[in-house]
């Protein structure tokens, strides 16, 4: 079976072909844009996974070299190893899309793989999102899909869908936005100090536009004529064991669990429930659901007291943020320190200058290149009161927060131009109770002051809840915590400056949301953003004059392309002689001819500069030197213009006026300027002094007649 489908998104064909290449599979599709070509498949466990208490869906994005006619990897291994983290962030990009449309009740393991065969100039997270819903929709999943996503940017010219990985390196809003039946289902973006009103255009332009492929996807599966299978939902609890579960957790034990001040309560909760449950005689299949049942009555729970008694957790008013508190400077030998604490969410940043050659290298089917601002975000266990292991690469969520914040705090950092450092951030989240990325901005900002980073403006994060049961009886949570995240409906970060919004990630635990509920959460974060922002400028109003004595000094100069060369050297020996001459930490040269000297010995660090100046200068004819008598000889001079170069002064050219000998006129050691009058092809300067002044005047006298 092969069959295709096309539809004009933007201003690209869209191709979708569904066959059956993967043959023992439940679903194969290959979705083309362009060049951009993505081949997935869907794989349907055949036993429900009772045990567990959400849905076991896996998203494996996986990226060949192959698709960009490359081979990457290793030297010594060519092959591809672990994902990218692109390729960790698109998975999660989708997960977040399709996940909240599965019914709760469905427990059965679900892969989508999705392998990138080709690309071109278009992001493959389109097609991959688009081919992820097919897929359920071909294996015939319970759920309330189809979704589908857009990438949207807005530039100076306007807005545009599926722009090009160029096009988007000067957006000014770079998003990415889900549809379900033409409402908002999930959503990130990074932007440039973007207001509100400009991201809701975005949103309300783009969204139809999206609906359109929803639209296509029930097109494909009504003309596929699928042969009809039911996948089947968990079984539903015995009426008997609804009861003794619900009545076990009546009003008084939730209500501890919810208003106590301890986190712990929840997990005593949790093992006096598994006692009750081991003590009776329930069956298998009962007892397998509770679980799903202990998660759905606290989940009803928190809607009740929030919706009818608007009453939070910790008794806080529904727009109060929790208590704060910032101090930075913590350690000594750390070039910048800060720790931003919000309630029980503790994060510690810190920040390290370096120079150009710390960058951190990427190579990736999308691109290879250099980051000279790095971002890392690490959530150990002992954050959570746990046991667990550390000797482990960052998990998804790592990756995901750590790009979050990334993205927020770009548009703060100076450019390469006027500071030239690579800058990595690490954010160490020591106690964790929710919004642990937004606090980490939060950190990461007064960090980076601290380190004396000249930065544009603060940058600060809130993440904010929705307690819903329709969209006329909802309520908007600011600054959730741990329990409001977990059983309340909406997780949305939004982190800006005083000036607009720099970075946004919304998750739904809903199919959809109204975008009269996203307007309103957008704008009481933004009131809760300048509260946060005065906590950051108490601790430290704006970022050090200096920056740390610790972290290295720069120097920019730029030299001539053709001298390039000549300053690195056979073999890299000049260069090297220089590093090592000077006591330097390095001499980056990029091909423009910019050179970065850097080094912790600041005056030496200047000589450097300044030796690699004289070295590379490219004199030219008229023009006006100075320099110093190096050497006299019978027919001129040798003036020395710097350690590098010589040029020779002939006899002729030191006055108008004839000189018998040199030395009647000139010194050794003697300062002198002259002009440059040519210019030899092998590099030889000859100077003149009498270029400089005019002949002398000839007094002309009367013929007598």
């Amino acid at each position: 079976m092969k069959k295709r489908y096309q539809i004009k998104f933007g201003d690209q064909n869209l191709e979708v072909e569904v066959n059956d290449w993967m043959k023992r599979s439940q679903g194969s599709v290959l979705v083309k844009c362009g060049e951009t070509i993505v081949l997935g498949t869907i794989v349907v466990g055949e036993r429900d996974a009772f045990h567990l208490d959400y849905l076991p869906l896996t998203i494996e994005y996986e990226e060949r070299f192959y698709a960009a006619g490359k081979i990457g990897g290793s030297r010594f291994i060519r092959r591809e190893t672990r994902p990218s983290q692109e390729a960790v962030l698109t998975a999660r990009l989708i997960d977040r899309s399709l996940r909240p449309l599965f019914f709760k009740n469905f427990r059965k393991e679900i892969q989508i793989v999705l392998l990138v065969t080709s690309i071109g100039e278009i992001d493959p997270d389109v097609c991959s999102l688009l081919a992820s819903s097919l897929l359920v929709g071909i294996a015939q999943i319970p759920w309330q899909g189809p979704v589908a996503g857009g990438r949207v940017v807005k530039t100076r010219e306007g807005i545009k869908c599926l722009p090009s990985f160029k096009e988007r390196e000067s957006a000014l809003i770079d998003g990415f936005f889900s549809s379900h039946q033409g409402k908002i289902n999930m959503m990130e973006l990074k932007s440039k100090e973007a207001n509100e009103e400009e991201i809701f255009d975005l949103i309300e332009k783009t969204l139809p536009e999206i609906e359109k492929l929803n639209q296509f996807q029930k097109e494909i599966l009504k003309d596929l004529n699928l042969e009809e299978k039911k996948q089947e939902l968990i079984f539903e609890a015995s009426e008997n064991f609804k009861n003794e579960v619900f009545n076990f957790l009546n009003k008084k034990k939730l209500e501890k669990a919810f208003f106590s001040s301890s986190l712990e309560s929840f997990l005593t909760l949790k093992k006096e429930f598994s006692e009750f449950l081991s003590k009776k005689e329930f069956s298998e299949k009962d007892l397998s659901l509770g679980s799903y049942l202990f998660e759905k009555k606290l989940t009803e729970f928190l809607k009740e007291k929030i919706l009818k008694e608007k009453i939070r957790p910790d008794l806080r008013k529904l727009d109060e943020i929790r208590e704060m508190k910032a101090e930075v400077g913590l350690f000594p030998k750390v070039h910048g320190s800060a720790l931003f604490c919000r309630g029980l969410t503790h994060s510690l940043s810190t920040t390290t200058l370096a120079s150009p050659s710390s960058s951190l290298m990427i190579e990736t089917i999308e691109m290879v290149g250099e980051e000279r601002f790095i971002h890392h975000y690490n959530f150990l266990p002992f954050s959570c009161g746990e046991i667990g292991s550390l000797r482990k690469p960052p998990s998804r969520r790592e990756i995901g927060h750590g790009n979050l914040v990334r993205n927020a705090l770009e548009p703060i950092i100076p450019k390469e131009e006027a500071f030239p450092y690579t800058i990595r951030v690490v954010s160490e989240i020591l106690s964790s109770n929710g919004s642990t990325s937004m606090a980490s901005c939060c950190s990461s900002s007064l960090a980076l002051a601290d380190a004396g980073v000249p930065l544009k403006d603060y940058v600060a994060g809130v993440a904010m809840g929705l307690i819903i049961e329709d969209e006329n009886n909802y309520q908007i949570l600011t600054d959730i915590q741990g329990p409001e995240d977990h059983y309340g409906s909406m997780d949305l970060k939004i982190a800006g400056t005083s000036k607009g919004i720099t970075a946004v990630q919304m998750d739904i635990k809903l199919p959809h949301l109204e975008l009269k509920v996203l307007k309103e959460a957008f704008l009481k974060a933004k009131e809760a953003r300048q509260k946060i922002l005065k906590v950051l400028r108490t601790a430290l109003a704006s970022p050090r004059k200096e920056i740390s004595p610790l972290a290295p000094k720069i120097i920019r100069i730029v030299i001539p392309q053709n001298k390039i060369g000549l300053l690195i050297g056979p073999g890299g020996r000049t260069i090297q002689d220089l590093i090592q001459a000077y006591q330097l930490e390095g001499i980056d040269v990029q091909k423009e001819g910019i050179v970065y000297v850097s080094g912790f010995n600041e005056n030496l660090v200047k000589k450097a500069a300044q030796i690699i100046s004289y070295l590379t200068y490219d004199y030219q004819e008229n023009e006006i030197v100075e320099g110093k008598v190096a050497r006299l000889l019978d027919y001129g001079a040798l003036i020395e213009l710097d350690p590098f170069h010589t040029g020779l002064l002939h006899i002729s050219e030191i006055s108008h006026r004839r000189v018998n000998r040199v030395s009647q006129v000139l010194k050794e050691g003697q300062k002198v300027r002259a002009k440059i009058i040519r210019i030899e092809p092998d590099g030889r300067i000859f100077l003149s002094l009498k270029a400089l002044s005019r002949p002398p005047y000839k007094k002309r006298f009367p013929k007598h007649k």
